[in-house]
């Protein structure tokens, strides 16, 4: 692939992005050129995606293992974690949650 091209696409940041759907988008990003800034709690899994990625790819990875879960700003969570319980749902979920009740 042109580095060109690479360079005059949007770099795409993909949280998660070690397993599952993270890895699926970045997966898709790569294959359309887009340069990628990929995050994830395991720095070990994300360095051997970033690598595959970009020898599949020939774009640019950069890595950064963080795990994002507990952490805010201006005192708001930076990810709402979801599937750990009815206590952790957003308050229009909770909501929601008890009128199906």
């Amino acid at each position: 692939m042109d580095t060109r091209q690479n360079q005059q696409k949007e770099t795409a940041l993909v949280t998660g992005a070690s397993t599952g759907i993270g890895l699926e988008l970045a997966r898709v990003l790569a294959a359309n050129g887009h340069p990628l800034a990929l995050v994830a709690r395991d720095g070990e899994k994300l360095k051997a995606v970033a690598g595959q990625l970009q020898t599949e790819h020939g774009i640019s990875v950069s890595v950064f293992a963080k795990d994002f879960v507990g952490a805010r700003i201006y005192g708001e969570p930076v990810v709402r974690p979801v599937g750990l319980g009815h206590k952790n749902r957003h308050p229009h979920q909770q909501r929601r949650c008890r009128r199906l009740r």
